[in-house]
């Protein structure tokens, strides 16, 4: 039975994972961080982000858009004393001791872990979604669940450069919603009613957040109309 199975084709990796070793969980955290293309969102604890500080920098100095949500806030570093601004364009603090490790790459790659496992509990786990559509169930959960109860602790005062691209629409109606102007967009996703993939392109007519970001609407005026 060892013999066929180490001699077997190795698979295509899976879509979901899930994984109990707290060095593996560490090791996908890290793969998630340098995979990021245009954007990364994270759910770090103070530890975890002194642990990938020096790979965040990077990160950032690439031009990668980085979020990251510090848990608790009690334990988060002071910006007196810590260069939030050299590692993320936003950071903001959550209290409590409850809220799971979370990191996004581009919208899709990503990973739910529970703190326990990130410390090296038994019988914890962390999930990871391996460049899945999947992964917009843990964008969606982060965007809309951890980030709205948390308060802000540093926001970069950098302009932001155009053309942008993202991998959540609430990053960008967040944006938007900052700057004035004309702003034109390209959306390649897929119609909800076919499933086919669909285009629009035009200029932007609309970008709203309904109570608690659970609605984002941004219009888009092209040439068949709104």
């Amino acid at each position: 039975g060892l013999s066929s199975r180490y001699t077997a084709p190795a698979r295509e990796p899976e879509a979901v994972s899930l994984v109990k070793s707290r060095s593996t969980i560490l090791r996908y955290l890290e793969d998630i961080i340098d995979a990021a293309e245009y954007e990364l969102m994270l759910s770090l604890t103070p530890s975890l982000l002194a642990r990938f500080e020096s790979r965040l920098r990077s990160r950032r100095e690439a031009g990668i858009a980085t979020e990251i949500l510090l848990s608790p806030a009690t334990d988060a570093p002071d910006p007196a004393d810590f260069d939030y601004d050299a590692v993320a364009s936003t950071v903001k603090g959550r209290r409590g001791i409850t809220t799971p490790v979370v990191a996004v790459a581009d919208g899709d790659y990503s990973m739910y872990a529970t703190r326990e496992s990130v410390q090296g509990a038994t019988g914890r786990y962390g999930v990871i979604f391996n460049r899945s559509e999947l992964g917009f169930l843990v964008s969606a959960f982060l965007n809309t669940i951890l980030w709205t109860t948390a308060d802000e602790i540093t926001t970069s005062d950098s302009e932001l450069s155009f053309p942008r691209r993202y991998g959540t629409i609430r990053r960008c109606i967040s944006d938007l919603a900052a700057l004035e102007g004309e702003f034109y967009a390209t959306i390649e996703g897929r119609a909800v009613e076919s499933g086919e993939s669909w285009v629009v392109e035009g200029s932007v007519a609309q970008a709203s957040f309904g109570s608690n970001r659970e609605v984002a609407q941004l219009g888009i005026m092209t040439d068949d109309g709104p």
